[in-house]
């Protein structure tokens, strides 16, 4: 049973440093995104950056096992999504 929570344990690590990873990267690539011609669509871009800033910061509590943190992560991922699945869409 140990052995298994320590599993679990370096599992969750290796996979939080992964998003970490992914949230750096999309942050600087939505900083591409500025170039646009509407300032609509660069207003939801700064939203965006915000949220996946905000993310990193929750990924990093997590790693130090905050279930608030997980939670807090898990809502903001929801809000990032449907903000790029319609406001971004409609500005475009």
């Amino acid at each position: 049973a140990l052995g298994e929570r320590m599993n679990m344990g370096i599992a969750l690590n290796r996979i939080t440093k992964i998003l970490i990873a992914c949230l750096l990267i999309s942050t600087l690539l939505h900083l591409v995104l500025y170039m646009s011609d509407s300032a609509d669509y660069r207003q939801w871009v700064t939203v965006q950056i915000g949220i996946q800033l905000f993310g990193l910061i929750c990924l990093f509590f997590i790693l130090k096992r905050k279930l608030a943190a997980l939670v807090i992560f898990a809502v903001m991922s929801v809000v990032f999504t449907y903000i790029n699945a319609v406001y971004t869409k409609l500005c475009a």
